[in-house]
């Protein structure tokens, strides 16, 4: 593990971490490689580069040999060409496999291949975000379309790649894991200008606050000033003024804004007249560009001018919750 560097000890216990990407799973069909596929229902042979699935029953399984990472929170690209020599619909749904030899899962992506006689690229991107396939064990590709028994179809170029959860997530990329929950903080006296950071928020039940600014190396409600950042249990994104005596929520979103087990990126701007404004990455909202955070409840960007001094940043998480890139930039607008 690494070291906690210019961290100061709070109520939690936190460990440094690396991220890891796994190196994937490619099958390009000059071998036989029939032996490491797992099939249901259906015959696998390679032909001239490719291979063949005859169908056997009513739906036909081909389990794709690839260990994903004891995580949720993963990311993967799977990519095949797919050729119907019969001039058939084919419906492919692909499902997560467990540790259970042969289990169909329930499906979590499908698509309609329409065209025939020609090969079609197949090419998805997947997120896994389910607890009940865990550890993940390969992916399982079924076709439960409109061929018969004895027809067949052809795939080739069989590739499964691991993909970065943010653009500035590396295999290599340090982050902070609490191990038992309570607060961490960092000296920081910045109150305007720019503050970004990585959250992954590890179990459903959990709550992230980071104080972003924040008078004192602690964190709780109505015993600070200063203003911070939530991600609620119930996926509900929070902008939250703090004091002494009460804590007044600038704006939030509507429940189910965001998702357990997946890393996103925050930005918070605020400029010198107190206009505060939130953006957001990763996930659904995409890796490109930012996001607007769009509010349920109070507006974004709003203004708030109670506090303007600052001594601390502060993250106050549960086990599983992490944090990482954290960036602060003192670029004020007016």
């Amino acid at each position: 593990m690494g070291k906690l560097g210019n961290w100061i000890k709070g109520t939690g216990s936190y460990e440094v971490k690396e991220w890891s990407i796994e190196s994937g799973f490619v099958d390009t069909c000059e071998v036989d490689r029939t032996s490491e596929y797992d099939t249901r229902d259906c015959s696998l042979s390679l032909e001239d580069n490719f291979y063949k699935v005859t169908r056997l029953s009513s739906t036909c399984h081909i389990f794709l040999p690839f260990i994903f990472a004891s995580r949720l929170g993963g990311i993967y690209r799977l990519s095949f060409e797919y050729y119907s020599p019969t001039g058939h619909l084919a419906n492919f749904g692909i499902t997560i496999r467990d540790s259970v030899a042969g289990d169909a899962g329930s499906p979590i992506f499908s698509e309609n291949i329409t065209l025939f006689d020609q090969w079609v690229l197949f090419d998805t991107t997947m997120f896994l975000d389910d607890l009940s396939h865990v550890p993940y064990e390969g992916i399982n590709l079924y076709d439960n379309g409109t061929l018969d028994e004895d027809e067949y179809f052809y795939i080739r170029n069989i590739r499964i790649e691991a993909l970065s959860p943010l653009p500035n997530f590396e295999s290599g990329t340090k982050y902070l894991e609490c191990t038992a929950n309570g607060t961490i903080a960092i000296p920081s006296t910045q109150a305007y200008g720019t503050w970004e950071f990585d959250f992954y928020k590890g179990a459903d039940a959990n709550r992230i606050d980071v104080a972003f600014i924040n008078d004192r190396k602690s964190h709780a409600t109505n015993s600070n000033n200063g203003y911070y950042f939530v991600a609620h249990s119930l996926e509900v994104l929070y902008l939250v003024e703090n004091n002494t005596t009460a804590n007044h929520p600038i704006f939030s979103t509507v429940t189910d804004y965001f998702d357990s087990y997946t890393f996103y990126r925050i930005k918070i701007t605020r400029t010198k007249a107190g206009v505060f404004t939130v953006y957001i990455k990763g996930g659904s909202f995409g890796n490109d560009n930012w996001t607007t955070v769009v509010t349920d409840v109070g507006d974004n960007p709003d203004t708030d001018t109670t506090h303007t001094t600052s001594k601390y940043f502060v993250i106050k998480f549960a086990t599983g919750d992490r944090i990482a890139n954290i960036k602060i930039y003192n670029d004020v607008a007016q």
